[in-house]
Formats: structure tokens, C-alpha cells, sequence
């Protein structure tokens, strides 16, 4: 940490180490000293996640689950990443917030759905006028060329 003090990876392998170790007081304070960085490049946040979850803070534990969630690589990722976000909330059980969060959620997806659909018109849009132009080719004209 001394050496490389703003890489990521780091905070988030020793908080991991001191969890496993059951050192939750320092685990705890590596997590804190890894979020004050600007760069959280290469953190495994879902570590972080769970330092605060065995702290029984579990807002804190669920906000940085939704960061790892929405770093997830692979479905898979997603799927575990997502389960554990839910796990948190449910015990975060703070109602206000959870509703608070879930529009927020709710407005991201619709966000989402919105660019993903225009993309989806756009490639449909490209191959029928990709299509038309191949309808419309007069061969004998190309050989002409």
C-alpha cells in the first residue's frame, strides 16, 4: 500500500485477506482507506461489499454491491452480483431507502431499454436498406463497370 498507494487492487486484496482472517476492525479500515481513492480501477467492490455487510451496515454494503454489479463482466457475474445487492437490501431493511432506490433502478432500466431499443431500430433500419439496395442491385449494370 506504502509503494502503490492508488492502486485499487490492493485495498481490496488486504480487506479481503483481514476478512478471511476474521480481522473485520482492520479489513473495515483498508475498505475505508480503498474508497478514498479516486481510481477504483481493478477493486474487486463487492469485497468492499461485504467488509461493510459483516459490519452489519448494510446500506453501505448494498451501495457498493450495485458499483460491482454494474461493473459484472458475464451474466453470471451479473446473476451473483445481483443476488447478493438483494441480500443486502433485505437486510438493510430501510424501507424509505430501498424505495428510494428502486426508482432510481427503475429509471436507469428504462434508460437502458430506451438506448437499447433505438440501437435494435437502427440495425433493423440498416439491414432493410441494406436489403432493398441488394433488391434493387441490377447485376447486368456491375458487369457494365
Amino acid at each position: 500500500m506504502k509503494s502503490e498507494p492508488k492502486k485499487g487492487v490492493i485495498y481490496s486484496g488486504l480487506a479481503d485477506a483481514f476478512l478471511k482472517t476474521n480481522d473485520l476492525k482492520s479489513a473495515l479500515q483498508v475498505a475505508e482507506a480503498g474508497r478514498g481513492l479516486n481510481d477504483w480501477d481493478g477493486m474487486n467492490v463487492a469485497t468492499l461489499a461485504a467488509v461493510y455487510a459483516a459490519h452489519k451496515d448494510y446500506k453501505e454494503a448494498a451501495s457498493l454491491q450495485r458499483k460491482a454489479l454494474e461493473r459484472a463482466r458475464s451474466a453470471k457475474q451479473a446473476r451473483d452480483e445481483a443476488s447478493r445487492f438483494c441480500e443486502y437490501l433485505m437486510d438493510a431493511a430501510d424501507t424509505e431507502y430501498l424505495t428510494n432506490l428502486l426508482d432510481v433502478i427503475k429509471k436507469e432500466v428504462a434508460h437502458r431499454k430506451e438506448v437499447s431499443d433505438h440501437y435494435q431500430r437502427a440495425e433493423q433500419d440498416r439491414q432493410r436498406a441494406t436489403e432493398e439496395a441488394d433488391k434493387n442491385r441490377n447485376p447486368y449494370k456491375e458487369l457494365t463497370r
